[in-house]
């Protein structure tokens, strides 16, 4: 929604007095009902994130292993 503001909002969310609409700066359809805290492992970002959590810590390792000037 950022990045297109042209996009339609789902209704409970525009019905929702909690969540001002013309304040959303994410949005992510799809999510089904909001709640406080979301399952990771229904958010795909966060499959993947744990798919890779192997190589994400290795190539982190190497960039703090590779600090040269901080």
């Amino acid at each position: 929604h950022t990045l297109d503001p042209s996009l339609a909002l789902e209704d409970d969310i525009i019905a929702d007095p909690w969540r001002p609409h013309h304040e959303i700066h994410a949005y992510m359809p799809g999510l089904g009902e909001r709640t406080p805290f979301l399952d990771p492992s229904r958010i795909q970002l966060c499959q993947l994130m744990t798919q890779y959590y192997d190589t994400i810590l290795l190539e982190y390792e190497a960039l703090l292993a590779d600090q040269t000037d901080r």
